[in-house]
């Protein structure tokens, strides 16, 4: 239980995916097809969805406010 809950989360934005990996091996990030790696693309759409819905703000460093 605690390998996985302590498993590092990376945002890793020279490859721009997240994953949650002790190890990884970055030449097979870009043919994975599971949804272990998570393009950072999608990762600011999602936080606006879910700040929409639990009606949280959100802030990123692209934000004016």
């Amino acid at each position: 239980m605690f390998y996985i809950f302590y498993m590092p989360r990376v945002f890793d934005k020279q490859l721009g995916v997240y994953y949650k990996a002790y190890k990884t091996d970055i030449h097979k990030i870009k043919k994975d097809t599971s949804k272990k790696y998570i393009p950072l693309k999608s990762i600011i759409v999602d936080a606006e969805i879910l700040s929409a819905f639990l009606n949280v703000p959100i802030w990123h460093a692209g934000s004016i406010n």
